[in-house]
């Protein structure tokens, strides 16, 4: 009867730990998948990257039926998105998305946890967004007269637009100044080429004649790449003796 009761106690323990184990973080997070969808899109700041965790259809969180995620940019961003059910070619799951937007081309991070009986548990996954390149290049200046010997500046801006969103930091776009016979002239004060992330996709440069004594007809020649190829703007200024 001893040896029985003891087999009994046993059982109990071990059953006891099963039971335990199976609400465990490490238990747990095998119910838990996280997938993305339209990775490498644009940083556009508008084009986003889903990323999608999945349940069994009878998974319930603690209390409030939500997934936390946090997004591992500059500053972190935190949120919490509902679990709901979905029926799909006869698939039945909870699913939580999270939609992230970037104006950055690079990869980053995403870690969602979930809380079930007590016990939280998380899966990350990595996310990648293309540069976003422009579909048009505008080149301006806020003088169409320049003066020969003369370190007076004008303010070349190259402007980047996209028909979705705009280009991302970093993308670059070549400004040249030059005569009728391609020769270039004058100099660019801390010439810039890349685009910021404050600028939504302008570029401003400083430009002077300097000692160039050169006086006529002028073009400035901006550059950039496209999805299709090289774009290119123009325009017309002169070098004037006042």
């Amino acid at each position: 009867m001893r040896d029985k009761f003891l087999f009994l106690f046993v059982l109990s323990l071990l059953i006891a730990c099963e039971d335990t184990d199976d609400f465990s973080p490490s238990s747990l997070i095998k119910l838990m998948d996280i997938k993305t969808r339209n990775d490498n899109a644009p940083a556009d700041g508008v084009s986003r990257v889903t990323v999608v965790v999945s349940f069994d259809k009878e998974f319930s969180t603690e209390d409030d039926q939500k997934i936390d995620f946090v997004v591992f940019k500059d500053s972190l961003e935190m949120s919490s998105q509902d679990l709901v059910f979905t029926s799909n070619n006869d698939i039945e799951q909870r699913i939580s998305e999270l939609f992230v937007v970037h104006n950055r081309a690079e990869t980053i991070q995403v870690k969602a946890t979930a809380s079930a009986n007590g016990a939280q548990f998380s899966r990350t996954t990595n996310i990648t967004f293309d540069d976003a390149l422009p579909d048009e290049i505008n080149v301006f200046a806020d003088s169409l007269v320049v003066n020969p010997n003369s370190f007076k500046e004008l303010t070349i801006t190259t402007e980047l637009p996209r028909t979705t969103g705009t280009v991302n930091s970093g993308i670059i776009a070549e400004t040249i100044v030059l005569d009728t016979l391609g020769n270039p002239h004058g100099v660019f004060n801390n010439y810039q080429n890349k685009t910021k992330e404050v600028n939504s996709g302008k570029i401003e440069n400083r430009f002077t004649l300097g000692d160039d004594n050169y006086v006529g007809k002028l073009f400035i020649i901006a550059t950039s790449q496209s999805t299709t190829g090289t774009l290119k703007d123009s325009l017309v200024i002169f070098s004037k003796i006042n």
